[in-house]
């Protein structure tokens, strides 16, 4: 799988989880969760639902799997907090807390990190593990707009901002940055032309997604230059 389908697929299968998940909490319903996931042609299993609070539901032990892809994505528990919205019924809000998430089926684990390519899988490989997966959604018909993404370990963060529709496209942008022992093992040439200083020890990479999950178009800035990778497939 290469760069930019890895990222964009798993932010929005991600994305689309949360959305089948939050249908499932709101009519707290196992049969809802699994006509949606079919709908999708993805996998979804867990070991139990239950009501925290009146409006708050939590999925233990979830297992995400899509049907048509190698990875995998493993939670201990998945919070979620459904609120209505000012375009309710066309649109409601969700906030999710992901713990001690996980990906399964990708086992590259990088010992380089000198080039682009490198960087940008990096933080979707089978070798990390984060504790915590914050976001806050909008689920419309046709879509999910995401307030915001975020998920972070002591040497990397990853956040997104944006729109991922539900035939697969998607809108949006992710910035990745890196701390730390990773910090430390990038060239500076690679670090310097491409990263962005954002203070306190760490440096990021901001890029813009947009089109199809499996080879949407890239465009990658920072203060020397912009890139723009136009979708030319997924291979």
């Amino acid at each position: 799988m290469k760069m930019k389908k890895r990222v964009s697929f798993i932010i929005a299968t991600i994305l689309i989880v949360s959305a089948v998940l939050a249908a499932g909490a709101v009519y707290f319903d196992k049969m809802a969760v699994m006509i949606l996931s079919r709908s999708f042609d993805v996998d979804i299993s867990y070991d139990r639902l239950w009501r925290v609070h009146f409006s708050e539901f939590l999925f233990d032990e979830l297992k995400i799997h899509p049907r048509r892809e190698r990875f995998g994505i493993l939670a201990a528990s998945a919070d979620i907090t459904p609120s209505f919205t000012k375009n309710f019924p066309r649109s409601i809000a969700c906030e999710f807390l992901f713990k001690d998430i996980g990906i399964t089926g990708i086992e590259d684990k990088l010992e380089k990190y000198d080039t682009l390519d490198g960087l940008m899988r990096l933080p979707f490989s089978g070798q990390w593990f984060y504790p915590d997966v914050k976001a806050k959604v909008e689920f419309f018909i046709d879509r999910a707009v995401v307030e915001s993404f975020t998920a972070a370990t002591d040497d990397i963060r990853v956040s997104f901002a944006g729109e991922a529709y539900y035939n697969k496209k998607v809108r949006g942008e992710i910035k990745i940055s890196f701390a730390g022992d990773i910090l430390k093992q990038i060239p500076d040439e690679l670090s310097n032309i491409v990263m962005s200083d954002e203070g306190d020890g760490w440096r990021g990479i901001s890029v813009k997604l947009d089109g199809d999950y499996s080879a949407p178009s890239v465009q990658l800035s920072s203060k020397l230059f912009k890139l723009t990778i136009r979708n030319i497939g997924s291979k």
